[in-house]
């Protein structure tokens, strides 16, 4: 999966360093934590089982009652309302809440070893510890989608699915 060839965006270093700071500069000025993560997920995923409808949904009124819930600051709840926004892809006010919640680990506070790790802790709802590959590659697209929209560099498709 991981290989030593250069991926995503072709860009020159200097504004390589520049572009791959946004999710940094992003994480930097957020404040959730590795548990607020956790229980952000736990409370979607009660609210998507609650509602009858599709599993994986949470509605943006259900969404903001476990942000609420979570105890965020203010400017970072401000933050995953946007974001939440941006992974409504048909803008039914729902989004799936574990693609949005393991997007969002990259904005969690550690080293990059732990955000990946985190990414697939929230991924695993059911706890099993284990990942299949298309599960993998759900985790890395989300990742991946939230650089994107960031402006940050990107690993290409091709390159998630090898």
């Amino acid at each position: 999966l991981f290989h030593s060839k250069p991926m995503g965006n072709d860009v020159s270093s200097s504004s390589e360093q520049q572009a791959s700071s946004y999710v940094a500069a992003m994480a930097s000025v957020t404040s959730v934590e590795r548990k607020e993560m956790l229980s952000l997920r736990d409370k979607c995923n009660t609210a998507a089982q609650r509602s009858g409808g599709n599993p994986n949904a949470v509605s943006r009124e259900d969404f903001g009652r476990a942000l609420e819930e979570v105890g965020l600051a203010d400017a970072d709840l401000e933050i995953l309302d946007r974001l939440f926004i941006l992974f409504d892809k048909l803008g039914d006010g729902q989004v799936n809440f574990r693609e949005f919640v393991v997007g969002l680990s990259p904005l969690a506070r550690g080293s990059v070893a732990a955000k990946l790790a985190l990414a697939f802790e929230l991924y695993d709802v059911s706890n099993t510890h284990q990942i299949k590959p298309v599960e993998m590659i759900f985790v890395l697209t989300a990742i991946n989608n939230v650089a994107s929209w960031l402006g940050d560099p990107v690993v290409g498709a091709d390159d998630i699915h090898t």
